[in-house]
C-alpha cells in the first residue's frame, strides 16, 4: 500500500470511490470541483490517497478554514457533510 498526495490523474478514482463509499453525499465531478477544489480553504496538501497496486482505495481530505464560510463545516464546532 502506498500513500500520496492527490494529483490531477487521480480525481477519476476518487470521485468513483467517493460515490462508492459516501452513498449519502453522492457527487458528480463538478460538484466535487465546486465543493472542494474551488473552495479558497482548500489545500492540496491536505488530501492524501491510500492505492493499492494503482487503484484508490482510500482517502482522506481535510480542509482548515482559513476564511469564514458560515454554511459549512467547522464554523461551529459540528460536523456538517458536504451539500
Amino acid at each position: 500500500m502506498n500513500y500520496h498526495q492527490l494529483t490531477s490523474k487521480d480525481v477519476s478514482q476518487l470521485l468513483e470511490l467517493w460515490n462508492e463509499v459516501v452513498l449519502e453525499y453522492p457527487l458528480t465531478m463538478k460538484k466535487l470541483v465546486q465543493t472542494l477544489f474551488c473552495d479558497e480553504n482548500y489545500d492540496n496538501q491536505a488530501t492524501f490517497l491510500a492505492e493499492n497496486e494503482k487503484e484508490i482505495v482510500g482517502f482522506c481530505i481535510a480542509i482548515k478554514r482559513k476564511y469564514p464560510y458560515l454554511e459549512k463545516a467547522g464554523q461551529d464546532n459540528r460536523f456538517m457533510p458536504l451539500p
